[in-house]
This record gives C-alpha cells, sequence and structure tokens, in this order.
C-alpha cells in the first residue's frame, strides 16, 4: 500500500512501517493456519477412521509410511505457522488490539504442546504396537483440539486482515 502505518514494536514504538509488511506477515500465518486447520479437520473426519479398516497384520507397516509422508506435510507448515506467530507478537499494526496477536502465539504455542506432548506420543506408539483401536480414539478425540485450535486463529488472522486492509 501506499501510505505508512504506526507499528506497536516490540523494539521501538515509533517505527513506520508500510501496510504490505503487515499484508505480508498475516498472509503467510493465515495461509499456513488455514491449511494446518484444514488438514487436521481433514485428518478428524477421513483419515483417522479410516484406520480401523486397515488390515491389523499390515498396519504398522502401513503407519511407518503414512508417518513419512505426513510428518513434513505438517511440520513445515507448523515451523511457518510458529514464526509467524512470534513475528505478529512482537511487531503488530496499531488498528489490531494487542491481545489478538499475544492470542494467536499463545494458540500456537498450545498447538505445539499439544502436537508433541499428546499426538507425537499416539503416533509412535501406533507405530510400536499396531493397530490399537483405544489409541486411534484418542488420537481423534486429542485431535479435536489443535482443529479447534487453528480454526479460532483463522478466525483471528481474518479479523486482523481486515483491519490491515479496510481501516487502515
Amino acid at each position: 500500500m501506499l501510505f505508512k502505518i504506526r507499528s506497536n514494536n516490540f523494539f521501538s514504538n515509533e517505527k513506520l512501517i508500510g501496510t504490505d509488511y503487515f499484508f505480508m506477515i498475516l498472509t503467510i500465518n493465515l495461509a499456513a493456519v488455514a491449511f494446518l486447520a484444514g488438514l487436521t479437520l481433514y485428518s478428524q473426519i477421513v483419515h483417522y477412521p479410516l484406520f480401523s479398516y486397515i488390515e491389523k497384520k499390515s498396519f504398522i507397516e502401513y503407519h511407518i509410511y503414512h508417518l513419512k509422508r505426513s510428518t513434513f506435510t505438517v511440520f513445515i507448515p507448523m515451523l511457518i505457522e510458529g514464526a509467524f506467530a512470534i513475528i505478529f507478537a512482537l511487531d503488530y499494526p496499531e488498528a489490531v488490539p494487542g491481545a489478538i496477536p499475544f492470542l494467536c502465539l499463545c494458540l500456537s504455542t498450545s498447538m505445539w504442546i499439544v502436537t508433541f506432548s499428546n499426538i507425537v506420543p499416539l503416533q509412535d506408539k501406533l507405530t510400536d504396537d499396531g493397530f490399537d483401536k483405544d489409541t486411534i480414539e484418542k488420537l481423534v478425540q486429542i485431535n479435536w483440539v489443535r482443529t479447534f485450535g487453528w480454526s479460532v486463529k483463522v478466525l483471528l488472522l481474518l479479523y486482523c486482515m481486515t483491519k490491515v486492509i479496510f481501516i487502515m
């Protein structure tokens, strides 16, 4: 955009930045979060329930292959989302209430904690022990937390985008 806006920069409140900068930060963050929200919703509704239809004798082989394929599909967007959540929390436009970038960072942190303290151990259990209906059900239940968290963050970032695009 052609005009400059005041930033709530972590290092200096006097910094003036073009709206293109904030638009870029929000767009990349929103794209990563929307991808993750969609991916977790797909996992909830389609992918994890289909685990029950895999033959038990080939489940471990299937699950190892599944993890090799899906790890980078999830991990790279999570890295992008986490990095841009930090940038946004430290530097956001004045038009955006300060609680929103902080809340977005808290949601991102929560999703990382849920992923590495719950989802990864459950996936490891399936790899080690094979098919286990209870483990799959726990995986689905806990994954709803990530689906909800990333969906809420999508809404918050859309709100921030409207502030940057239409109000600035």
